[in-house]
């Protein structure tokens, strides 16, 4: 390689540098820029503190009610089994009263 395509090549990264290269304050000014979008972005998204707890309490109101529910249905299955089981033991005393035997059904 010669001489001068080295000092050619070098020349063309120089001139790449000063077309494309930021200067500092440049960068310093892009740098302020985002900094106004982010803080502008932030204020029109960002969820406050009276929002949030309005999510959880709702949030903890669904879990509470779900949790009643539950709760019922467990007690509503429970009067059912023991009614269930009644029922049974008086269809028993009654086929033992018949003679009737319902283990061949």
């Amino acid at each position: 390689m010669s001489e001068s395509a080295t000092i050619n090549e070098v020349l063309e990264i120089v001139q790449f540098l000063k077309d494309n290269a930021v200067t500092k304050s440049e960068l310093n000014d892009r740098v302020v820029e985002l900094k106004v979008d982010l803080i502008q972005w932030v204020k029109e998204n960002a969820v406050t503190k009276e929002e949030l707890e309005k999510a959880k309490s709702e949030i903890i109101t669904h879990v509470d009610s779900f949790v009643q529910l539950h709760q019922k249905l467990d007690q509503e299955l429970a009067a059912l089994r023991g009614k269930y089981d009644r029922l049974e033991e008086m269809v028993k005393m009654m086929a033992k009263h018949l003679q009737l035997d319902f283990s061949k059904l």
